[in-house]
This record gives C-alpha cells, structure tokens and sequence, in this order.
C-alpha cells in the first residue's frame, strides 16, 4: 500500500492530482494492484506543479504529459514501460531516458535541454527544437572511423612526403 502524503508526493499539486485521480474513493492508500493499473498521468497546464516526484511508484506508466508546467527536473529512470513522454515547455535541463527503451515519443520543446543520449532507445521519435544535440552509440563509433581514417590519410600523407624528401637526395 502507498500512502498519498507529502513523504511520497512531496509537490502539494502533484498530490491533490494523484489523490483527486486516482485515489479519491479510494482514500489515502493506492494498492500495489490500483498502482500496477495507472498507465496515464496528464499535469499538463498545471503550472504550479515543481516536482514529479513520486513518479517512481507508478511502474507501468506509459504515457505521461508535463507540458507547460514548472518542474525543472524529471526522474523517469523507474517508469520502464513509459511509450510517450510530453516535457515541453518546462525548465527541465537534463533527461535520462538510458533506461526507458519502451520510449518511441519524446517532446521537449522549449526546454534548458541541450543534449539527450538516445542510443538506447531505438524506438525513440523525438520532436524537438533544433537545440537539442542526440547522442546516438552510430555517433561515436562513426566518429571514431573518421578520426580513425584520418590518421592512417595524415601518416601516409607523410610516408610519402618523407619517401620524396629521399628521393630528391
């Protein structure tokens, strides 16, 4: 059994939006069966909201919507079936979604967002602003073959600089 209270829900907004949801009829306490049901949370336009946490006990989440709202930091890293996220327009800076590989929609427009590390969400469509750098796993060994490639071209380059200088002795 969870109780809603500010120990879990410490943001009073987000707990007057899980107790008013979910839990209203059924008092302060969410079973773990009522918990294992809940698949969407919408706070969408609730401006006031600062903290999502609490988030955590809620495992089979699959869609969740904090648009336009005042959280500026989000843990996901236990919501593992979460299909859908919609963080826009909130001051989050960073995102871990390394453990989220279920994740197929993210949008984070108008987020302090600058880069997200997507090379283990092979789902992933992401619907952002061109701010945001992705980092994909393709990145960095492609990078690593190009760097790769340029030193063997920049020590041949000088093999056969050296091999001329010789030459013309």
């Amino acid at each position: 059994m969870l109780e809603i209270n500010k120990t879990n829900f410490p943001d009073e907004l987000f707990r007057e939006y899980i107790s008013s949801t979910f839990g209203l009829d059924r008092g302060v306490m969410l079973s773990k069966e009522e918990l294992d049901k809940i698949v969407i949370i919408n706070v969408e336009d609730i401006k006031n909201i600062q903290s999502l946490e609490g988030i955590e006990y809620f495992p089979n989440i699959e869609y969740l919507n904090c648009r336009n709202t005042g959280i500026t930091s989000l843990d996901i890293r236990n919501n593992l079936n979460l299909k859908r996220l919609n963080c826009s327009t909130t001051a989050i800076t960073e995102l871990d979604i390394s453990k989220n590989t279920m994740l197929e929609i993210l949008s984070c427009n108008n987020t302090n967002i600058t880069e997200l590390e997507v090379r283990y969400n092979p789902r992933l469509e992401v619907r952002s602003g061109k701010h945001i750098k992705l980092i994909k796993e393709e990145d960095s060994i492609q990078n690593k073959i190009e760097q790769a490639i340029i030193k063997v071209v920049l020590e041949s380059i000088q093999q056969d600089r050296k091999e001329s200088k010789e030459w013309e002795r």
